[in-house]
């Protein structure tokens, strides 16, 4: 017994690659569910983002018409001048409207977002001198930002506009952009969020697994408390993917419950002393346990009696007490290790013995 309860306390072992890659293999549906997610949100982004880009162009037939301005009125500026964007090659024009009588327009640049400003040159510019600026763009005044300065009739009062942003798309690029490219933009960006979201969700799976620090197969529960394990039980009917993969993931052989019962009674037959009692308990309900020990009654010797779990019943540690074999009942996923190793040491303290351990899905 003192061996056994060394065993439950002191024994670590370090999380097994394989298990994780099961883990995460095991829950492909919420895999598969966030990559979708992932793909649907960044090939949305793409595909509007790329679709805007498209829409951007403004052709020289649709730059904007100059807001009309009124003699009459207080001296202000009505109507500012607004961001544009155009291809390389085509018109643009900022334009101003204002109430009161205007002596004179004078439109100025700025290469640096506003902190310098230069005078347009009226000789090359000649609407540079009016309400409305236009000019065939060129690539390099991408970036560029106007503002106009209005002088009114007495001389007295000058406004200045809000500057606007000029934004030169290369022609080139802008010939390119077809509807074949939102939907390639889409495509890509979709492949992205796909990968994107399958990491994201198997690595929360991961990070679950390992704080939580579920069984996931026979082999785990015997290495650290040097128990005997006798089988795994399917108490669910999984069919197709999710089948095989609990198949290899639990060591399990690919035999029906009915099958799998009897293998399991069989080994249990070979520890358990025939005609006598053994207890069934594990860190699960009372209902799965009476479920999995009406499965393996007809089949096992002993005379199998379910016991509440001794980590939380107070009845079951004083079962124990009569010093007759234990086995351990325990969920793939849903039982911890920490409860687990109280589960054992408290069987040990109490003289008993767990006689192995049986892994239900």
């Amino acid at each position: 017994m003192e061996a056994q309860n060394r065993i439950a306390v002191d024994s670590e072992k370090s999380v097994s690659l394989r298990d994780v890659f099961w883990v995460i293999v095991r829950n492909w549906k919420r895999l598969l569910l966030a990559a979708l997610i992932g793909a649907l949100l960044l090939g949305g982004y793409g595909g509007i983002k790329m679709l805007a880009k498209r829409s951007a162009v403004v052709k020289p037939d649709e730059t904007t018409a100059t807001p009309v301005s009124k003699t009459e009125g207080e001296p202000s500026i009505t109507s500012q001048p607004t961001d544009l964007s155009v291809a390389e090659g085509t018109a643009a024009g900022f334009s101003v409207a204002t109430t009161g009588e205007v002596y004179s327009y004078k439109w100025q640049f700025s290469k640096d977002s506003g902190v310098t400003w230069s005078n347009v040159n009226s000789t090359t510019y000649p609407s540079a001198l009016k309400a409305k600026l236009t000019f065939q763009t060129k690539k390099e005044q991408s970036g560029y930002a106007y503002r106009c300065i209005v002088t009114f009739a007495d001389e007295q009062r000058t406004l200045t506009s809000d500057s606007a942003v000029l934004t030169v798309l290369a022609a080139s690029a802008v010939q390119k952009i077809s509807l074949k490219d939102v939907f390639v933009s889409a495509l890509k960006n979709a492949l992205v969020g796909f990968l994107i979201g399958l990491v994201f969700m198997a690595f929360a799976e991961m990070l679950i697994f390992i704080i939580n620090g579920y069984y996931v197969n026979m082999p785990a529960l015997e290495e650290r408390y040097g128990v005997q394990g006798f089988g795994v039980y399917p108490s669910r009917k999984y069919t197709g993917v999710t089948r095989k993969i609990l198949d290899k993931m639990t060591y399990r052989p690919a035999v029906t419950q009915q099958e799998s019962a009897k293998l399991i009674a069989a080994n249990m037959n070979l520890v358990l002393p025939a005609g006598e009692t053994a207890y069934l308990t594990g860190t699960i309900d009372d209902k799965r346990l009476e479920s999995i020990c009406k499965v393996l009654r007809p089949f096992v010797n002993a005379d199998l009696k379910v016991i509440s779990c001794v980590n939380q019943s107070a009845e079951s540690v004083s079962a124990l007490q009569a010093k007759l074999p234990v086995v351990c009942v325990e969920r793939i996923l849903v039982s911890k290790r920490t409860y687990v190793d109280f589960q054992m040491n408290t069987i040990a303290r109490s003289g008993a013995e767990c006689a192995g351990f049986i892994l239900i899905e």
